[in-house]
């Protein structure tokens, strides 16, 4: 296939048309490439996606810096808008200023960052004398607005869009993610991201002024272009496409399927003994659905 003209728009001049934004969770260069291919019209380099098939360690143990080095990557190959994963950032100002800059630095005109305490999900439990992993816990919200205001201020660009992320709706419940969300308006956030908004719940948070982002995390083979439209014409101002992070596109999946066929020729096993990167890598919080409240 011949590659489609690369852009060269960043997502301020995404978000100053009127047309809904159709973004492509990747992990590297070549990804970004089949999403430019693909039309996307711009890509997110995703943390947790970048964890597994880059470095093949669990969520949460990749750091900003490794990210942007992705970024940088990508940045090289294609000349599509580049979103950054930034998860917290560390939690502490003056990391956040040096993560933003270097972000921008390496190609990003748009960044992400979550309320999750991300260090702080890994505490030693006295009661089951072990580390006692938790995927949501939550930062005080006064304290990630100002992380927030503190990423905001430290842009060299102005035009760099700015996410606040909260996993509050589907920790604690839609009015406590809205509570959150208008504090890091507050604060300078350009875009909202309310993790587990869908066609259904976007209507409620359309008071809040400012574009939402929303997650399409789909099977490979089980697409709903009904579910599609609706999601679509919801409001939801900027979609990113999470397939890398289900069972779609899954690099270790891909090579098993592809290698597994000299298994018999090389003397291996006739059936591998893991289908995906998830069971591989014993992740079983990676394909936990969350119930919404």
């Amino acid at each position: 296939m011949m590659r489609r003209k690369a852009c060269t728009m960043s997502y301020r001049d995404l978000l100053s048309g009127t047309d809904v934004i159709h973004v492509g969770l990747v992990s590297g260069p070549a990804e970004a490439l089949a999403a430019e291919d693909l039309g996307y019209d711009g890509v997110q380099v995703g943390g947790g996606v970048s964890a597994l098939h880059e470095y093949a360690v669990q969520d949460g143990l990749i750091t900003p810096a490794e990210v942007i080095e992705q970024v940088r990557r990508v940045r090289a190959t294609t000349d599509m808008p580049i979103m950054a994963d930034l998860d917290d950032m560390l939690g502490v100002p003056p990391y956040v200023r040096r993560y933003v800059r270097s972000a921008e630095d390496a190609g990003a005109s748009a960044f992400v960052m979550e309320d999750i305490d991300c260090l702080g999900r890994w505490r030693w439990s006295g009661t089951t004398v072990g580390w006692d992993y938790q995927h949501q816990r939550m930062r005080e919200a006064e304290a990630q607005a100002d992380l927030v205001k503190a990423a905001v201020d430290a842009r060299r660009n102005p035009d760099t869009v700015v996410i606040a992320r909260t996993d509050a709706y589907i920790t604690q419940s839609m009015d406590e993610a809205l509570r959150r969300s208008e504090l890091y308006v507050a604060a300078g956030a350009d875009m909202v991201m309310i993790i587990g908004i869908d066609a259904d719940t976007a209507s409620q948070a359309a008071g809040l002024d400012v574009p939402l982002t929303g997650l399409v995390d789909f099977e490979e083979g089980r697409y709903d272009p009904v579910e599609h439209k609706r999601l679509v014409e919801s409001g939801l101002r900027l979609l990113i496409y999470m397939n890398g992070l289900g069972s779609g596109y899954d690099g270790y999946a891909a090579a098993i399927r592809g290698l597994g066929q000299a298994c018999a020729q090389i003397g291996g096993p006739s059936v591998p003994h893991a289908t995906s990167i998830f069971a591989r890598l014993d992740v079983p919080e990676m394909v936990m659905v969350h119930e919404k409240p």
